[in-house]
């Protein structure tokens, strides 16, 4: 990294392009060096803080804690709320990572979210002021954002996304699922660590959200 400022190129091409577009060097070396926006994708943490602006408004004990290991996405005093989002204009389909991620001892609620990229639509830095003017810690809400990999003043922060649809579906007995009680014994055989399977949202009964 340090031999990229050092370098100049024969011509000067490397300092001037660095010094042109620093935004691409960076993303570069970003991707190179691995980061954890790999696993949180823009729109996803928007789709995530258009949830918890909708629970916050009702419930005041919610809390984000996305990055948080072995909790959904949202946790209140008596409700987990798991939150997925989507780029497609017409496939309805989640990843369910983990035998667990659909499982919970407090009522389970799914959030799914169908976004586009457009100046017409909001920016994770346009969510943070949406939820601190209606009471939520922006300190609480940077340090999550921190966690993910958008720090305060990364241009990422203002990419915008709309939101298409909005659907919530209760996880219940009827939605289709694996977990514990999937398996004899209720409980996953031993030496199976973790399973990632997909389900079809469509034909699956929901409200707006």
């Amino acid at each position: 990294v340090c031999a990229q400022f050092a370098e100049t190129g024969e011509s000067g091409e490397i300092r001037e392009k660095l010094i042109k577009d620093p935004l691409s060097w960076w993303n570069d070396w970003r991707e190179l060096l691995g980061n954890s926006l790999s696993e949180h994708k823009p729109y996803s943490v928007i789709g995530e803080m258009m949830a918890l602006d909708k629970l916050y408004g009702d419930d005041k004990s919610i809390l984000w804690s996305a990055t948080e290991a072995g909790t959904h996405d949202i946790e209140s005093s008596n409700g987990s709320f798991e939150v997925k989002s989507t780029l497609k204009r017409y496939d309805s389909t989640i990843v369910v990572h983990g035998q667990h991620q659909l499982e919970s001892k407090k009522r389970l609620m799914l959030y799914f979210c169908r976004l586009e990229k457009s100046q017409l639509g909001v920016s994770i830095n346009d969510m943070v002021e949406r939820l601190v003017k209606k009471g939520y810690s922006r300190d609480e809400l940077n340090k999550e954002l921190f966690r993910m990999g958008y720090e305060a003043g990364a241009s990422v922060r203002d990419e915008k996304y709309k939101c298409l649809e909005t659907r919530k579906y209760e996880i219940n007995d009827d939605f289709p699922k694996i977990t514990d009680s999937s398996f004899v014994g209720d409980h996953i055989p031993n030496s199976i660590v973790e399973i990632d399977y997909t389900v079809d949202l469509d034909g699956i009964d929901y409200t707006p959200w």
